[in-house]
């Protein structure tokens, strides 16, 4: 395994939780070399569970891969998926899902609506 590879390896164990000593142990470096590699990662034990549910989120993680990578409740990780989109300013698009998130199917039933919609328009332009 090449130092890359090594390097990968502890951030991702890392990233899962576990201890300096098994991640000594598997990827076989010192806890030193952990330790700079978590400094390089922004993965110190100074950061904050959010801060790290907010870089896998930027790395395009889904809430399910957080949960299971931070060891977290699906209910924690979904507040954190929440409050990353609004660090993204992304606000309208969470309003909405706020307000059908106990029963998104009237909202499904509408955008499959919509799409039908288009495609029958689009048929009705062709002939």
């Amino acid at each position: 395994m090449d130092k890359k590879q090594k390097e990968a390896l502890v951030i991702a164990m890392l990233e899962k939780g576990e201890s300096y000593r098994d991640i000594a142990q598997k990827a076989k470096v010192s806890p030193n070399t952990i330790k700079a590699i978590s400094n390089r990662a922004g993965l110190d034990e100074t950061t904050s569970i959010s801060s790290r549910a907010f870089e896998l989120y930027v790395q395009q993680k889904t809430p399910v891969q957080v949960a299971i990578a931070l060891n977290l409740e699906a209910e924690k990780a979904i507040n954190y998926y929440h409050e990353y989109f609004k660090l993204l300013g992304i606000t309208e698009f969470t309003k909405a899902y706020l307000q059908v998130k106990d029963n998104p199917w009237p909202f499904v039933d509408l955008v499959r609506k919509v799409q039908n919609l288009r495609c029958l328009m689009h048929c009705e332009y062709l002939n």
